[in-house]
């Protein structure tokens, strides 16, 4: 009976506190007019109540608003890096516009190369003294986006042709994670995406070209390594105790140090590039084309290997 008593007493707390706290996070109209009236010090405070509910609190207000009005709130207030992290979550929240997305995208990287001074980019030989533009004016904004594409778009050729001469792998997964970043920016700042899916396309068909390479490399040295070692040749017969002549026998080749030592790297190579892979797809999402058809390959040959690696050669034949 006392437990009853003690569990019903429990729920009607926490229903209680749940109600407080439903009660106590501002109305999306009170969101609005806090931002009407600019006043980023209520808007923030309101909209960390609003995100932080659950259940049917939470259904009445539209996510994708209020974590653009914290990302707002957050900028006004020189909060740069919350900012930055709360236009990514705008960005990303289910429901959003594509034009939204795209424009919370960009502006989560602007804030990464914004400070009190204003946006700005790392100064260089040819712009050792970049112009400061004021993002907390939503009318230069659109400038600070295109001023970042275009550096990062020439940054994304840049390493795109020098991986062209010499590819290395973990080279290559950064420099298609940074053009899977150019077409949002582009579309933000320009409404096109000409630029950006070229570089895409070509980043991604060279890191596939490269892998299937490799692959295609890689089997075939397997294949030779277990043909050699599956090779039937004459050997020397186990000594007899009796001093009466050993007859030769047949017996598999087998692994060579080196053959093993080559199968047991191509195996951890196998283990790099999927490791490699997975974080590139955690950053960057599910690819398409030709890079999708990566894991099954490696797959493959990480067994072939092992497989080449583990066999039997020891049977011997008269």
């Amino acid at each position: 009976m006392r437990r009853t008593t003690l569990s019903v007493v429990f729920s009607f707390v926490m229903l209680s506190a749940f109600a407080m706290a439903a009660d106590d996070a501002p109305t999306p109209e009170q969101l609005k007019q806090f931002e009407t009236e600019k006043n980023w010090t209520e808007l923030l405070k309101g909209t960390t109540r609003v995100l932080a509910l659950k259940g049917p609190a939470a259904e009445v207000y539209d996510r994708v608003q209020v974590w653009s009005q914290k990302a707002e709130a957050q900028l006004q207030s020189k909060l740069f890096s919350p900012a930055s992290e709360s236009f990514e979550k705008a960005s990303k929240e289910k429901g959003v516009t594509p034009e939204l997305a795209d424009h919370a995208f960009a502006m989560s990287l602007v804030m990464l190369k914004t400070d009190a001074r204003g946006f700005h980019m790392p100064p260089t030989k040819a712009n050792p003294s970049p112009a400061m533009i004021d993002v907390t004016n939503t009318e230069n904004r659109t400038e600070a986006i295109k001023l970042l594409f275009e550096a990062d778009y020439a940054d994304v050729v840049r390493d795109l042709n020098n991986a062209k001469k010499k590819p290395v792998f973990n080279d290559l997964i950064k420099v298609v994670r940074d053009a899977n970043k150019l077409p949002p920016l582009e579309r933000a700042a320009t409404k096109s995406e000409d630029k950006s899916k070229q570089v895409v396309t070509d980043a991604s068909s060279l890191m596939a070209d490269t892998i299937n390479k490799w692959a295609e490399d890689s089997t075939k040295q397997v294949e030779v390594i277990r043909t050699t070692a599956n090779e039937v040749v004459r050997s020397p017969g186990k000594p007899r105790t009796d001093g009466k002549p050993v007859p030769d026998v047949m017996r598999k080749r087998g692994l060579t140090g080196k053959d093993r030592a080559d199968l047991t790297e191509i195996a951890k190579e196998c283990e790099r590039v999927a490791d490699g892979y997975k974080r590139f797809v955690e950053q960057s999402g599910e690819p398409k084309g030709e890079l999708a058809n990566i894991p099954k390959r490696v797959e493959s040959l990480y067994d072939d290997a092992n497989k080449a690696l583990k066999a039997d050669y020891s049977s011997v034949y008269k």
